[in-house]
């Protein structure tokens, strides 16, 4: 069976010439619910806490503190994390701070 339908955008849209003839058809909506799919999360409670813990944020539901120990293999399965925030809310300057604890635990503060 060959499809006649639409084959010439089609065949464009998956060319990688950043051309998207079927957006009618290729369109899906990114919203919170969404993205929250994709977090590792399993517990409603995420807390440890040790000299090596990341305080993450709070729990909006219940109030307690995020706290993940990114280096724990045992209760940690994956280590990798991703920043979702408009433009201004601080993503770059919050990994920065992230990244440079990890390159000089010796020193306190801000760094950026």
């Amino acid at each position: 069976m060959t499809p006649f339908k639409a084959m010439y955008q089609t065949f464009w849209s998956a060319m990688p010439i950043l051309e998207n003839l079927l957006g009618d058809y290729t369109y899906k909506q990114s919203n919170t619910e969404a993205a929250s799919s994709m977090f590792p999360f399993d517990d409603a409670e995420i807390l440890t806490i040790n000299p090596r813990s990341d305080v993450e944020g709070v729990n909006k539901d219940t109030g307690s503190l995020i706290a993940i120990d990114y280096l724990d293999r045992k209760n940690t399965l994956n280590q990798n994390m991703i920043v979702i925030g408009t433009s201004g809310v601080g993503k770059t300057t919050y990994m920065v701070q992230k990244i440079l604890r990890y390159f000089f635990p010796w020193r306190e503060g801000f760094y950026y």
